[in-house]
């Protein structure tokens, strides 16, 4: 793929290109890294992050009522990503820079953890 950006520069200027595996949950990478540096990880039951999104929501609200400095997003939208699908379509990459995965997702996270 790297090859392409220099073999046609005129095909892949100002263009985007997502360079991804296949899909995974945030939470399953959380797992995977506690699995490889021998920590136990515990799924929580929904209600319990309903919960906790709850009153991170409320405190949010709060601070930003009293006029405090706020992060760019709010802490309960991070308990819904830990559920959410991410990955993004690679046909484009395969297409224009012949982009092909080379090394597994769950190996990719072990590679960077070591």
């Amino acid at each position: 793929a790297a090859q392409a950006l220099v073999v046609k520069p005129k095909d892949v200027v100002g263009e985007a290109f997502w360079v991804t595996g296949e899909p995974i949950c945030p939470g399953d990478i959380g797992r995977i890294a506690a699995e490889f540096m021998g920590y136990p990880f515990f799924w929580v039951a929904p209600p319990i992050v309903k919960l906790a999104q709850a009153a991170f929501w409320i405190w949010h609200q709060i601070r930003r009522y009293c006029g405090c400095q706020l992060p760019g997003i709010p802490p309960s939208q991070f308990y819904d990503m830990v559920n959410y699908e991410l990955t993004f379509d690679n046909s484009k990459a395969a297409r224009v820079l012949g982009f092909k995965v080379k090394v597994p997702l769950q190996e990719s996270i072990v590679r960077i953890m070591n």
